[in-house]
């Protein structure tokens, strides 16, 4: 059998740092949803409603610690190494060691967006799979109405493999399609 990988419990950028997640960081954390919670039930709509309250928070973290203790899913705080801010998540789910691949999901604070930050937390999360970890193929998935996130997947190289029609219903009960990228070393910017 195959090692799981070993992705670290911090990486820093030049303004960033991406950690997994701490209890004392609750408040933190559900100030951030709360902040983004129109978004996040559009896009994110499970961690919207499972994040109703604070004592929310704590339980997801203690399951994200869980999660990440048995190496299926890593999930990082994007934090502003300025004043140590929690502006976003960087999720990594979905392993597959047969295939070599893994699907990211992210977001970041709505206040914080448009600075550069989601593409320099992308950098890193892409550089370390593809670079450290050896991962050939990380993919993504985006509701057709998040073209800032269409964009951006394609300012880092990922290419659409398909879209699925009426495939993921959002935390307001419309229905979206789902636009389904990839990117691999091949088609890395």
């Amino acid at each position: 059998m195959e090692h799981l990988p070993t992705f670290p419990s911090s990486i820093l950028t030049d303004r960033l740092s991406l950690r997994c997640y701490s209890t004392d960081g609750a408040n933190e954390l559900f100030n951030l949803i709360e902040r983004n919670r129109l978004h996040l039930t559009t896009s994110f709509a499970p961690m919207a409603q499972q994040l109703a309250r604070v004592v929310n928070a704590i339980e997801f973290i203690n399951t994200s610690t869980l999660l990440w203790n048995q190496g299926t899913v890593f999930q990082y705080g994007v934090h502003r190494r300025f004043d140590d801010r929690l502006i976003g998540q960087i999720k990594i789910k979905n392993i597959s060691l047969e295939k070599s691949a893994l699907e990211l999901s992210y977001f970041i604070d709505q206040a914080s967006r448009r600075q550069g930050f989601t593409i320099e937390s992308m950098h890193a999360i892409v550089r370390l799979t593809f670079d450290k970890l050896h991962f050939k193929r990380i993919n993504i998935r985006v509701i057709a109405s998040n073209t800032e996130s269409l964009q951006l997947a394609a300012k880092l190289g990922f290419v659409e493999d398909k879209i699925r029609k009426r495939d993921f219903v959002c935390g307001f009960g419309e229905v979206h399609d789902v636009h389904y990228l990839s990117l691999t070393n091949r088609n890395l910017n």
